[in-house]
């Protein structure tokens, strides 16, 4: 799924509001799409991947540990937390620990069961030092 017309994808929709019924994933992949986000609507992202997966399904949530990131030099620090800019839309809007991913997992309802920090599986220009992992498990259907 992606909003941008000119990238290749069986789904045109916004995380925000995902076009898809409710538990209809079994397994999500979100990659490096959370730090885009608004902070005022991380909160409304958790709660549409929990609403469109269905209960025992996996959420993997791949995005930069800005945790990390800190002990960087200025530069390498800059570009992982604000973003490359490599293209018009390429910007951080969140920062995020992982601590802070925990919570909002387990507020929205999943139950995270690891966090890793982990090298970017697609792009190697990303130091895996500086990316996490998390595994976020839906029990059950806690917020019918």
């Amino acid at each position: 799924m992606d909003l941008n017309d000119d990238i290749k994808k069986d789904l045109k929709g916004d995380i925000l509001n995902i076009p898809l019924e409710d538990n209809h994933c079994d397994n999500i992949i979100c990659t490096h799409v959370i730090e885009h986000i608004a902070p005022e609507l991380i909160s409304v992202a958790f709660k549409e991947l929990y609403r469109v997966l269905k209960p025992k399904g996996s959420l993997i949530l791949s995005l930069p540990n800005c945790k990390e990131s800190i002990n960087k030099p200025f530069l390498e620090r800059s570009a992982n937390i604000c973003g490359g800019a490599r293209w018009e839309h390429d910007t951080h809007r969140s920062v995020f620990f992982p601590e802070d991913i925990a919570e909002e997992g387990i507020r929205a309802g999943f139950t995270v069961y690891q966090t890793l920090n982990k090298e970017h599986w697609f792009d190697r220009r990303h130091d895996k030092h500086c990316n996490m992992e998390f595994n976020l498990i839906k029990e059950d259907d806690k917020n019918d």
